[in-house]
This record gives structure tokens, sequence and C-alpha cells, in this order.
């Protein structure tokens, strides 16, 4: 069964990609990749008996519930209860889809993670995951991981030390403590593990903050910033400076014009205009390169301005007196379980107060320790502290400019009263660069009135944004006129491939034109009179295609599956689709597929009109009763 799993190309991307929708689909899918051909070469190789019809369906339909099993079980697809054959994506598949991750590491994520996960229990998981399996373990360096475990400050357990993934543990210990490695293959080891440790992080905050867990997220964002500047989240973010070292730190706090509390940007902000007062301060300890390459990384760090607003609350009544809230803020009135819109600001600035701006590439982050450039880029979330709740997060950058704009939605709480959410602004590249900022929501009763004069004020104002830019933009104009030319064109009707549903002679399309000529006064006397339109009937959902839930008699019966009813959520075929059912070459035995059919060939079924094409040859008493059937369908 090992071979099977192995060769069995199914993940959750080909579903959520639309690419399989039913049980259907994962079979036709499977007849197209070389396993399928492999398994008929070499069958004993996949404990396949012989090559008879009725053991190939057996076999092919083991494996495609099998794996859509454990791929339900995974949390990345779901199978209507219905028909039993549809497939429908889940949030874990997505995730695993658009991080290439194993379904397995979702699986794990999903199983592990909990509102009270430590720094700790993330990082071991971050080393359990199934990216992680293949990571060599070559011959004695199970001495040499136990070496490198005495030295370090999270123990594992001894009988461990040759797994991989203890092996994972110990490399992103040693890259926090800034050891040198044993050998050089642990080097290469350590670079295989940064490669890949980044998207998993990433999908693991996915994770994390779609079940609303704020603390879960924030060390999870955490342990990416350790791993991209080599250094634990408790140390001095000083240490991300070029040649800098633990004892070096006093050195940046001998100046005497030093602001503030002496924080990480406060001491970027007294050294980056001033490199005479950094060489002052170095120069018994560093070389004047070195002191240079530090003065660089110190002007390279980003310095962020923020201003943000709360959209939506200018709505509410004008009677609304404003109130302090605690440090000089306003507390800003909104209803209770609504979606409101916070607009946040965030521009790159020096320490002298001008704005930078970012190449047409984006910045890079400044991280020697790192194996590959990484993009300065930004999370920006939403959370509530009380609760211990995140209620929105967006990841933007880099700087192409010198503003980034982020529009976060929200919902406010149900409950009418006074709370406070908290706007985070976190580095993912730097320590000690996080901002965030207390928002004093007061939650008034909700009003219709009020939800109403909202909504409409919202929908007018995206329909202008729409008006505005798609009036601006010439390629939409060019294919407007593209469009206009088409619809003007007499002949078009003729030579349409596909033809036109509606009927040419339409007494609702000719009324309404009939309507624009008059006047409003004559249209409201006419609106009082008019009566109602008929409720439109119901739309069938489409059948899965492929699928029957029960074969018809004799279909099963010769060909692809046995003879009898069909295993669920398939359909019965004599061949795979997409092959003929020529002859087979020789050396292959009968009724097998031999030649597919090109997949760029649209097959003569795909056309089925759903009403009667227009013809011009339609005779005069056809139209009148398409006249006397739309008049019907209008008035009833």
């Amino acid at each position: 069964s090992s071979g099977i799993n192995a060769e069995w190309p199914l993940r959750p991307g080909e579903i959520v990609a639309g690419t399989i929708k039913s049980k259907q689909d994962a079979m036709d899918y499977l007849t197209w990749t070389y396993f399928f051909r492999r398994l008929l070469k070499n069958p004993a190789y996949y404990h396949l008996e012989d090559l008879e019809d009725d053991n190939i369906n057996t076999f092919l339909s083991g494996i495609v519930s099998g794996k859509l099993q454990e791929l339900e079980q995974s949390y990345c697809v779901a199978v209507d209860a219905t028909d039993g054959a549809t497939l429908h994506p889940q949030i874990l598949g997505y995730i695993a889809s658009y991080y290439y991750l194993s379904h397995k590491t979702v699986k794990l994520f999903a199983d592990t993670l909990n509102p009270a996960s430590s720094t700790n229990e993330i990082l071991q998981l971050l080393c359990d995951v199934t990216e992680y399996d293949e990571m060599p373990v070559r011959h004695n360096e199970d001495k040499l991981n136990e070496e490198m475990a005495s030295s370090l400050p999270i123990r594992l357990p001894s009988f461990t030390y040759d797994s991989p993934h203890t092996k994972v543990h110990l490399l992103l210990q040693a890259h926090f403590m800034r050891q040198a490695m044993p050998m050089t293959d642990y080097i290469t080891d350590l670079k295989s593990v940064h490669d890949q440790a980044l998207r998993i992080l990433q999908a693991m905050l996915d994770v994390s903050a779609d079940s609303g867990w704020l603390k879960v997220s924030l060390k999870i964002m955490h342990l990416v910033k350790m791993i991209i500047q080599g250094c634990w989240m408790k140390d001095n973010p000083l240490l991300q400076l070029p040649h800098v070292e633990l004892h070096h730190l006093p050195l940046f706090y001998n100046l005497k014009s030093l602001q503030g509390d002496g924080s990480f940007p406060d001491i970027l902000l007294a050294y980056s205009t001033r490199q005479d007062l950094l060489r002052s301060s170095l120069q018994d300890q560093f070389g004047e390169r070195e002191i240079a390459q530090i003065h660089k990384a110190i002007c390279q760090l980003p310095l962020l301005r923020v201003h943000y607003k709360v959209e939506g609350s200018q709505l509410l009544d004008t009677g609304y007196i404003p109130q302090q809230a605690p440090g000089g803020s306003t507390w800003v009135p909104v209803h209770a379980d609504k979606e409101y819109s916070i607009e946040v600001k965030l521009h790159l600035r020096t320490s002298s107060g001008k704005f930078q701006r970012g190449t047409k590439q984006g910045r890079k982050a400044h991280c020697p320790r790192f194996n590959k450039p990484v993009d300065e880029t930004w999370w920006v979330l939403i959370g509530e502290i009380e609760t211990e709740e995140l209620i929105a997060m967006k990841r933007v950058g880099p700087f192409r400019g010198g503003t980034l704009s982020v529009p976060l939605a929200f919902y406010t709480p149900e409950m009418p009263g006074r709370h406070i959410y908290t706007l985070y602004v976190i580095s993912q590249t730097y320590l000690g660069l996080d901002q965030q900022y207390s928002i004093y929501l007061d939650v008034l009763e909700s009003e219709i009135v009020y939800q109403m004069d909202a909504e409409l004020a919202y929908e007018e104002e995206e329909e202008d944004k729409d008006y505005y830019a798609n009036h601006q933009n010439p390629a939409f104009v060019k294919q407007n006129q593209k469009t206009e030319d088409e619809d003007n064109d007499p002949e078009a009707d003729e030579y349409s491939f596909i033809p036109d549903p509606v009927p040419r002679h339409n007494v609702e399309e000719e009324y309404l034109v009939q309507q624009d000529e008059r006047s409003w006064g004559e249209l409201e006397k006419e609106d009082e009179h008019r009566p109602a339109y008929p409720a439109p009937a119901p739309k069938r959902s489409p059948q899965p295609p492929g699928y029957l839930s029960k074969a018809p008699p004799g279909l099963a019966a010769p060909g692809f599956f046995p003879s009898g009813a069909p295993p669920p959520g398939f359909s019965s075929q004599s061949t795979p689709p997409g092959f003929s059912s020529r002859e087979p070459p020789p050396g292959l035995p009968p009724g097998l597929p031999t030649q597919p059919k090109s997949r760029n060939r649209r097959r003569q079924e795909d056309f089925k009109p759903h009403s009667k094409p227009h013809s011009k040859q339609h005779s005069k008493q056809q139209d009148q009763d398409d006249d006397w059937n739309a008049s019907e369908d209008k008035w009833g």
C-alpha cells in the first residue's frame, strides 16, 4: 500500500482549483496519470492480481475512495451528503493548496494548536511537520546531535537524536543561539530548513487566525522573526545589527543626547543622522569599515508612522456628543453588531522626519543570518485583549512608495457598551519595531435607520469608485466600444455559433424601450396599475458531471466497472473518459483504453442549447407565437 500512496497524485490543490469536483472527476483524473500507465505495465508492484477489467475497476475505485476519505479526515475536503459524490473544499484545503503543504501538515496544526499553546510548543509543532520527514540523518550524526543538545536551552528526549524532526529542532535552536555548526553538512541542512520554515509558519498562522486566537497568532509571528534574524525573541534588538554581540550592547547606551526610554527606535533615531556620534561610541571595539556597515544597517531599518481612522462612524446621529477616552483619545461611536472598516496608513520615514520611498521591486530586509532575501512585510491586525480574540488580520508590503494604505473590515460587539480594541502593526522581519494602538469604541444600540443610511452610502460610494475607475481605464473604454460594435452588427446573430436564448421580438424589451421615452409623470401613473411580475421558477442544481446515483440496467456490466451497480459516487462507463475503444495494440489485454482523445477538442454534446435558436428563416407565425408567449410571461 505504500507504493500506492506514493504514486497517487491527488492533493487538495486539484479540488480547490476546481479540476476535481466529484468522485467521478477524481477517477477521470487518475486515468490521465503515469500511475495508470505503470499500473498496466507492472500490476504486481501495486499488488494488483491481474489485468481483468473487474479487478482494475475495483482497484481504482478503492484508491479514489481511500484517498478522498483521507482528505476528508484531514478537514481539507467535505463530501456532499445529498449525493455522496460532490466534493467541497474546506478552509484547511485552501491553506494547504496555497502554501503547497501536505494535508497531513494542516491536520497536525488543527489537532495540536490551542489557545494556550506556548512558543516552545509552536516551535516543536513546526519541527514535526511532514515536510521535514526527509531531513537526512547521516551515519554517527545522532552522536553529534547529542553533543549539540547539551549546550542548547530546550531539552529533547535522548532516544530521538536519530530522528529527522529532532535534528530540525536542534538546528533551529543553534540558529537562535548563533552557535557554530559542528560540520558543513549541518549548514546545508539548516538552509533546507529555512527554505520551508516561512511558508509552514504562514500556514500555521492562517490556521490560528481562522480560529480567532490572538495570543497564538502573535507567538507565531514572533517565531517568524526569530528565524529570519537568528535570535531569540527575548534578545536585545540591537543584535540584529552586523558585527554586534552581547558584550557590545552597553556601547550604544552611552549617548547623552539619547531621548525617550532608550528603546530600539530611540537608538535608531539618535544614530541614523549622526555617524560621528556612532563612531565615537564604537571606535574602541570596531574598525572604521565595521562602523560604516553598522550605520548603513541603522539607516536601512524602517521606522513607521501610523495613522488610522474608523470609517462609517460619521453616519451616526449628529446629536451625539463625543467623550474623552484615556490617553487623550476619543470614544468612537458605533452601532452594535455592524460591519465597519478601519483605514490604516503606514508612512515610511527616517529619523529626520522625511519620508522614504521604496523601490519598484520592494524593500528588502536586512537579515544576514537568513539564507535568502526577504521582503519587508507587515501584519496589520485587530484584536481584543480582554477576550483574547483575533478580529481581523491582513499582511501587507513591501513598500514600493512612501505609504501603504490598509483597509480592515471588522464587526462591532453585539452587546452595547464600551469596548477597547487593539490595533497591532507587526513587522515580519525585525524585532523591536512593532507598534500597537488602542481603539476606543462606544457601542450604541443598533437602529435600523442608521444601518440603512450607512449601507446606502457605502453602496453609492462603491458605485462611484467603480464608475470612475472603469471610465478612466483605456482598456475598459476600448473593450466597451468593441462590445457595442459587435452588438450593432446586424450579421452577428446569423453567424453566431452559440444561439441567443432570448427571442428577437421580445414584448418586454419593446415595452421598456417605450417607457424610457415617456415622462416621469406618465410612468408614475402606470406604476399604480401595473400588475406584479410572476415569481421565477427555481433553478435546478445541475447533476455532477459523470455521476450516476444508480446505474441503468445493462450499462455497468461491460468494461470499466464490474457487473452490477457501481461504487458510490462513480458513473458506469465502458471505457475511461477520454479514451477511444479501438483495438488495443499487441501486448495489452482487450477492453482496456489505448489512445486518449485530445483535451482541447470540445465534444458535440457540450453545445446543447437551452432554448430554441433563432434564425432568419423563422416563419411569421412563429414570431407572433413568441411575442404572445413573452407577453404571457410578463403579465401572467
